[in-house]
């Protein structure tokens, strides 16, 4: 059996698994490590011969995938954006603020959690994606959960763009930057033993200590 193992961020890793249509196991070497299914001294261990996949959504953007998050900033240090969203071509609203992320379930527990946002079950949540507006100038702004198959961002000043964590580029102004769900490409997680995802977010985020 083919697989790529990964010891790093799953979300640049992944996008070789995603390119070479491979299954990708993640090995815990960190802090957090949500998605992780052993760790290190375990790796060796494994009864190879039991085990099962569970997939996770992939989001592109002019063709790039992102599993975890696509964030836009302004290019200016330091200053406020403004930018418009639109749910599958739907005005959602128009915001000032310091930058937006889009989140997958399965990046819910990254930049996302960081931001104060939603958690969401990756597994049981393939058609949700999260709009979390960072340091907006209203009280009344929330983060969002969404189902839908397109977002879309309109910056009204150029914005740098970053995919997984990765410098990817601007935004220009006017520009639409369109956000689409890729419904026939699926990252393939390899598991060998079945586990709760809220078993896993009360361990790693200690809420039973």
């Amino acid at each position: 059996m083919k697989m790529l193992t990964f010891y790093n961020v799953l979300s640049y890793s992944a996008k070789y698994a995603l390119y070479y249509n491979v299954p990708i196991i993640g090995v815990f070497n960190g802090t957090l490590g949500f998605l992780t299914e052993i760790d290190l001294d375990g790796l060796f261990d494994l009864d190879v011969s039991q085990y099962f996949y569970e997939y996770r959504m992939v989001v592109e953007w002019k063709g790039k995938p992102f599993l975890n998050d696509f964030v836009i900033k302004n290019s200016l240090n330091g200053k406020m954006m403004t930018y418009e969203i639109y749910v599958d071509d739907v005005k959602i609203g128009k915001f000032n603020g310091d930058g937006c992320i889009i989140s997958t379930p399965m990046g819910s527990t990254a930049y996302n959690l960081s931001m104060n946002g939603p958690i969401l079950d990756p597994e049981n949540n393939t058609d949700s994606l999260i709009i979390n507006s960072m340091g907006t100038h209203t009280i009344f702004n929330r983060p969002l959960i969404v189902n839908g198959s397109k977002i879309t961002l309109v910056p009204t000043y150029d914005c740098i763009i970053f995919i997984d964590g990765q410098d990817s580029g601007v935004g220009k102004q006017g520009e639409k930057i369109e956000l689409e769900i890729n419904r026939e490409r699926r990252l393939k997680l390899l598991k060998f033993t079945k586990k709760s995802f809220y078993d896993v977010l009360s361990k790693k985020l200690h809420w039973n200590s």
